[in-house]
């Protein structure tokens, strides 16, 4: 077996491309954006390189490769006959990675560092202070070709944090120019109360389960992100639209189960953005005005109501729903990061502004018409 060996020489030499590129040419390329910062994608990887696109639009979008960059991401794929090895002098520590996978991180110096995510045993050496990152997996691994973008966008959102944003664990949808946020627990029902929206009231999808939140002189915007839908078994088979996917069902071999308990089942189906918004026939807004926010209960049909939260709970609630300062999102190493413990100015006018925003508790059965009339009437 041939075998690749990660060293000391070639990261402070720059030349790991350049023995990289000896098994095959990163010809596929791309510049993509989001919110501004640019990012140059380079593989050998077909497959790896439409993902990028399928996955990451219409949040990320192409621009021309004259364009200056803020990151550089090399994504190499190696044929399993080759063997990676890493032979370098730094002592490897145990650390969380991305999407709570763990890994180990070998730190060459105070800019460069090796990290391998056991998962899957592949490899991304990072300079932090040139911004380039170059991951190295084996062609055959399942799902390699998806960790790209993946790790793509968690770490340009990362980067986000220094420029104002403030990221929720929340889904949004839009109509007519605004939008409303969905905040609140697992299992609290906010991708199902999206996805209604969508079906029913034809509105836009904007996020699921994390957006990025700004404020600015016309008001506060929701960014969204291009993270997977998972929706659940019951949500699936009660959707007109997402019914064609019953498919699925029977592969994860619960459709002997009865409607009430599909609602209960663990497993989930996921599908990109872009795959929701063609099954339900709209169209996917990537940023919108923030109009409302909805703290979603699940309740039967003669429990449904609506309230108006105070904002000193209003402010505990969103400050549960926010992803950072957290361990449980990291900071992929320093790249682009700020503070960890202070707010920006930027973030702490948004986060001011956010507090003023209308926040209702909503208990909602199956149908979520009377949500919809009171939102819907409201915004216009």
């Amino acid at each position: 077996m041939n075998k690749f060996i990660i060293s000391d020489e070639l990261i402070e030499n720059g030349e790991l491309l350049f023995y990289l590129n000896q098994y095959e040419e990163l010809k596929y390329q791309r510049k993509i954006s989001y919110l501004g910062k640019k990012v140059l994608f380079s593989t050998n990887d077909r497959t790896a390189f439409l993902w990028i696109h399928l996955f990451l639009e219409p949040y990320f979008q192409s621009v021309g490769m004259d364009s200056e960059i803020d990151l550089s991401f090399y994504a190499v794929y190696l044929p399993s006959s080759v063997d990676i090895a890493v032979q370098v002098n730094a002592v490897p520590e145990e650390t969380t990675l991305h999407l709570r996978k763990r890994g180990t991180v070998w730190n060459i110096s105070n800019s460069r560092l090796i990290a391998r995510d056991e998962r899957n045993q592949s490899y991304y050496i990072i300079d932090k202070d040139s911004r380039n990152i170059i991951y190295i997996a084996h062609q055959e691994l399942d799902d390699a070709w998806k960790d790209p973008a993946r790790m793509l966008r968690e770490i340009i959102e990362k980067m986000m944090l220094g420029e104002g944003f403030l990221p929720f664990h929340a889904s949004a949808v839009a109509s007519d120019g605004g939008s409303f946020l969905f905040i609140g627990e697992k299992k609290s029902g906010k991708t199902t109360l999206a996805l209604r929206f969508l079906q029913d009231y034809r509105c836009s999808f904007v996020s699921n389960d994390r957006v990025l939140i700004k404020g600015d002189d016309q008001g506060l915007i929701v960014h969204g992100s291009p993270l997977s839908v998972y929706v659940g078994i019951g949500t699936l088979l009660s959707m007109d639209k997402l019914k064609s996917q019953v498919h699925q069902v029977y592969n994860l071999g619960d459709i002997s189960k009865t409607e009430e308990e599909l609602w209960s089942v663990e497993k989930k189906v996921h599908f990109t953005p872009k795959e929701i918004g063609n099954m339900i026939g709209n169209e996917i807004c990537a940023s919108s005005r923030l109009d409302a926010i909805i703290a979603p209960k699940i309740g039967n049909e003669a429990e449904a109501s609506i309230k108006s939260i105070d904002i000193h709970s209003a402010a505990s609630l969103l400050r549960q729903s926010l992803l950072w300062p957290s361990d449980g999102w990291p900071n992929w190493f320093g790249i682009g990061h700020c503070d960890d413990e202070e707010w920006n100015d930027q973030q702490l006018r948004t986060w001011d502004m956010i507090r003023k925003i209308p926040l209702y508790e909503a208990t909602c059965g199956k149908s979520v018409n009377f949500l919809a009339s009171f939102l819907l009437k409201k915004e216009s």
